[in-house]
């Protein structure tokens, strides 16, 4: 249960009913209660002396002691208490004499101390013994006991100690003994911390004898809780193999003075801190705190060896890089998010052999390899990918260092050797140096993040390859460009081998985005139910899709973009300016020019740099160019500071700004200076100037071109991005004039039977319809093969696209239909956004409009695709053919014929359905679906219903209503529309396949449409149905 907590008493010496500390448990409880977390663990330690002088009576107070406060604490707060004690010399009942134990006692031989022998001189405490046992499993051992806690899956060890066994009345320092055969064997490796917990400091055991006790307490404990000298004292106890914390605590009750007094010890989550607070009694009022620590939880040093790692180091190891906000943890760390990426891995040396993509286990193939080349832009999650192989090499029990490219800075072998062995010391410890240079090969691992940032002078980076292959076994080193391994060629480890594997860092496809969202909605949430936590991975899942791109893919899907989405997405706040999209992409843009330095000493800066680059990126449009000259964004930057009456921009120092923020890069290829790094940053930029001028008869001149010319990807995109920051009605009468205008030559498509396609496509439907229907317990495999499938395809895999170097608006009169049909898909999702972004700024009336006008667009560009298909199926019948002869195949033309036909039969059905989809994800918002329904009510056709229906079962979901379904379908059924209740079957088998939902609405749509269900499956739905 969270963190652990230890509040540590000792002296307690209860004597009586009338003692006054039994009455004082309340406050006690009040002071653990206002510093210790909820949902935590708390551990009551006692140090010895619970009893004043050994009695039964005593231990029963004691029991009621105890529990008073566990009682008060768990009442409190969800806390789980438990009970740690060790005995004292007050545990000794002396009521009676001897003369036995005294004899063993003053004789004693350490070496020869069996149990016989313990068990004669413990009887002293049989009334302690009968008392501790409550709290224990085991105590056969009654010289050393243990308990192991678990929190959260992090174990601690609590090991008490008895130094009292063999105490007196009246006993002097320097004669107790601790026999070594009776300490415990324990692997530090094993627990988080280990605690002893003792009596009697360590000036009161026999000199003679101490020595083995003491090296045990070295070697074995990280903190030891001592009692008995009723003085509060607390050290750190430090040589070259050990380092250990020792707390002496102060007395809880002294028949002597007034005085009372106890520390609390509360370790972080991760055991890597703890704070100390001390309390003392003030006199009939409260225990008041009186120092307050916060301090650096660091193991016993004899825990570490030459693989140990230092602390500071495992820190950065987990440390994410960037500030994260997450809506149910505070601290996040890398190992919360972490998820492999997939890796493109290539030969270098043979370009023939092609390339694969790796997804998993690939950690153990680049340990394999001798070295490993690992290729990845700077937001790629490189350097984190180092970390967590970093990790896993420790986790395997190899001694790996994670070196930096910039920290070899000559070329010598033994400056290499060296910068190795500093990087030693550093992360692990110079004291291990010796061990680790002696080493085998085959136990080191090296990792060299930044490789490329090693100056080559005298062909450094061949030399530094060469040199570190000879000390370990495995090399990785991680570069940001495949281009520099040019560089690398000189090296005799690389010619001599036939093979030269370089692995490059893809952004997430669609199934490690899924991997990512559901981490990010499952850590630490503890108030969402399951379906509560799946409903916001799929909402945030679309959100991501539609962000990247949706298959337009103008940004990458790398970590930390989808970290900056997710964070973002639920802060923001709709305001009159931006959509929520719009705020998104703001945001990550905000983030990118965070790492200008200069914008915190001058902020006017921030907002002329934007202005110039909303200004650059128009230009870039206007000229139907991708890049700019450095001459252009000058000219442009002077136009705006005379417009604006302000000091002259440095172009330079604006290049140089842009660059360093990685929004600007150079661009060589077309003799330009400067290009947006990623597509976004210029849709963003150019679609902001828009916005902020739609006024200038230019840009309004620019909006109607582009709104008419949306299969071109560049200009369809800026018009999205425009959406997402105005939704000025001659922004939507361009869209929506040109989509009166798109495919207007072209009929509806008509679902009904009277439609003569229905001849050729009507068995081709059945492709759609599944054979067989999964349980809930298979919806998310389905979803995640259906991710799997899409990356394989390529289909919104997160990767970007290249672009080309000049914005081609010209269509041949070939690609006509087909660029007809792109912007149409184009023009409805552009509508689509305008009507989710604003949903409140368009009139109803206006909403009817562009949502009939989508419909009627979607149902058009059907009809197009099917007549673009005829004149393709004569001509992909004869290039098959023609292959086929060439490659003297036995298929006569016939069955090519056939097989083609059938194809584009397939492909005909297919985009009849998915149109219907296209158009209802489009309309995919709550808010709209009173406009929805507005706009269909008097409309009875087949189109229109089916879109309804997969609106709600398979966008919006939680609209499902199967008496709705079964009235479509049995219409459908009687009026003989087969093809139809194809596609409804579809839609509803799309939804149980790819949803969990009631077992009897499953079933019930099940034996509506026919669906053959899973055995296990069926008994269940079978016996539901009969009750």
């Amino acid at each position: 249960m969270g963190s652990l907590s230890i509040i540590h008493l000792s002296d307690i010496h209860i004597k009586n009913s009338d003692d006054t500390i039994l009455k004082r448990y309340e406050e006690i409880s009040k002071a653990c209660v206002s510093c210790v977390k909820d949902k935590s663990t708390l551990v009551i330690v006692v140090s010895g002396d619970i009893a004043y002088s050994g009695e039964c009576e005593q231990y029963k107070l004691a029991t009621k002691f105890f529990e008073n406060i566990k009682q008060y604490i768990e009442n409190e707060k969800n806390i789980k208490v438990e009970v740690v004690i060790s005995p004292g010399n007050h545990d000794c009942d002396f009521s009676e004499n001897s003369s036995v134990r005294d004899i063993l006692i003053n004789n004693i031989n350490p070496t020869d101390i069996d149990q016989e022998y313990v068990n004669n001189v413990i009887a002293k405490q049989k009334h302690f013994y009968d008392f501790v046992l409550q709290y224990y499993d085991d105590m056969n051992n009654r010289i050393c006991w243990e308990k192991e806690i678990s929190i959260d899956n992090n174990d601690v060890l609590f090991v008490s100690v008895n130094s009292a066994w063999m105490s007196e009345l009246h006993e002097q320092p320097g004669k107790l003994v601790i026999p070594q055969s009776f300490l415990p064997v324990i692997d530090l490796n094993d627990y988080e911390a280990v605690i002893y917990v003792c009596h009697h400091p360590l000036n009161w055991l026999n000199p003679d004898y101490k020595t083995p006790f003491i090296d045990h307490l070295r070697n074995n404990a990280d903190i030891v809780l001592f009692g008995h000298e009723h003085y509060k004292d607390n050290y750190i106890q430090t040589g070259k193999t050990y380092e250990l914390i020792n707390y002496h605590g102060k007395e809880l009750q002294n028949s002597k003075s007034s005085e009372s007094g106890f520390s609390i010890i509360a370790f972080d989550d991760d055991f890597k801190s703890y704070n100390v607070k001390d309390y003392e009694w003030v006199e009939n009022r409260i225990y008041n705190r009186i120092n307050d620590n916060d301090r650096v939880f660091e193991r016993n040093k004899a825990i570490r060896s030459v693989y140990s790692v230092n602390e500071s180091l495992l820190d950065y190891i987990d440390d994410i890089g960037i500030n994260v906000k997450h809506f149910a943890k505070e601290n996040i760390v890398l190992s919360d998010l972490f998820i492999w990426p997939d890796l493109i891995k290539s030969d270098y040396k043979n370009e023939k052999s092609g390339s694969v993509r790796i997804s998993d286990n690939y950690f153990k193939e680049l340990c394999e390899n001798k070295l490993s080349i690992i290729v990845g832009e700077s937001t790629s999650g490189k350097t984190t990918l180092s970390k967590q192989l970093f990790r896993s090499e420790l986790n395997a029990g190899r001694c790996c260092i994670l070196a930096y490219g910039q920290n070899f800075t000559t070329s010598t072998e033994n400056a290499i050797i060296k910068t190795i062995e500093e990087t030693y010391k550093k992360q692990y410890s110079g004291d291990y140096l010796e061990e680790f240079r002696q080493l085998p090969r085959k136990n080191k691992t090296l990792i060299i993040d930044n490789f490329d940032s090693i100056q080559n002078n005298n062909n450094r980076r061949s030399k530094v390859i060469d040199c570190v292959s000879n000390q370990f076994d495995t090399v990785v080193i991680l570069m940001a460009s495949s281009f520099a391994i040019t560089t690398l060629l000189k090296s005799e480890v690389i010619n001599s081998s036939d093979e030269l594997y370089y692995y490059e860092i893809k952004p997430f496809g669609n199934k490690k985005r899924k991997d990512f969202i559901s981490k990010w909605y499952k850590l630490n949430n503890v108030s969402d139910t399951e379906k509560t936590i799946d409903e916001k991975i799929e909402q945030a899942k679309g959100i991501v899709n539609n962000f990247l791109g949706n298959g337009a893919s103008f940004i990458p899907a790398y970590p930390i973009i989808l970290t900056g989405i997710l964070q973002n997405k639920d802060a923001f706040s709709q305001s009159i300016h931006v959509s929520k999209y719009g705020y998104l992409y703001e945001s990550l843009i905000n983030q990118s020019l965070a790492s200008i330095a200069e914008y915190e000493t001058n902020s006017g800066l921030y907002n002329l740099d934007t202005e110039i680059l909303s200004g650059v990126a128009y230009e870039i449009l206007h000229r139907k160019r991708t890049a700019i000259t450095k001459e252009d964004i000058g000219s442009y930057s002077k136009k705006l500071c005379e417009e604006k009456i302000l000091s002259n921009v440095h172009v330079e120092q604006f290049i140089d700004r842009m660059q360093r923020a990685k929004v600007l890069i150079e661009e060589f290829s077309n003799g330009d200076g400067y290009k947006f790094k990623y597509p976004y940053f210029f849709y963003y930029f150019a679609a902001k100037y828009i916005a902020n001028h739609l006024n200038d008869e230019q840009v309004q001149n620019l909006m109607e071109h582009m709104s008419s010319t949306l299969h071109n990807e560049t200009y369809g995109n800026v018009v999205t991005f425009v959406c997402h920051f105005n939704s000025d009605q001659s922004v939507i009468d361009n869209v929506m004039i040109n989509a009166y205008e798109k495919l207007d030559n072209f009929e509806e498509f008509d679902y009904s039977k009277d439609n003569p396609i229905f001849c050729e496509i009507k068995d081709a439907v059945k492709h759609f319809i599944p054979q067989k229907i999964s349980s809930n317990e298979n919806v998310e495999s389905n979803k995640d093969a259906e991710l799997k499938q899409m990356d394989k395809m390529g289909m919104n895999d997160g990767e970007v696209s290249k672009g080309e170097d000049y914005i081609d608006d010209t269509i041949s009169e070939e690609d006509k239909n087909f660029a007809e049909i792109v912007a149409a898909l184009k023009t409805i999702e552009v509508l689509g956004q305008i009507l989710q972004n604003y949903p409140a700024d368009i009139s109803g009336q206006n909403k009817i409009k562009i949502i009939d006008e989508m419909h009627r667009l979607g149902m058009r560009s059907v009809n197009a695709i099917i007549e673009t298909m005829k004149y393709l199926k004569d001509d992909l019948i004869n290039f098959v053919y023609e292959s086929s002869v060439k490659n003297k195949s036995n298929i006569s033309r016939e069955e090519i014929e056939n097989r083609i036909r059938t194809l584009i039969n397939v492909i005909v059905v297919g985009m009849a359905r998915s149109m219907i989809h296209q158009v209802a994800r489009s309309l995919s918002s709550e808010l709209l679906l009173p406009a929805v329904e507005k706009t269909y009510e008097n409309d009875d056709s087949i189109s229109t219903q089916l879109l309804m229906t997969d609106l709600k079962l398979n966008c919006l979901k939680d609209k499902v209503n199967y008496d709705e379904i079964k009235q479509l379908r049995d219409k459908l059924d009687k009026g003989n529309e087969l093809f139809a209740k194809g596609i409804v079957d579809s839609i509803v088998g799309r939804y149980l396949n790819y949803n969990e939902c009631d077992f009897k609405l499953r079933s019930k749509f099940c034996n509506l449409c026919g669906f053959a269900e899973r055995p296990m499956f069926a008994s269940v739905s079978e016996n539901l149905i009969n009750s």
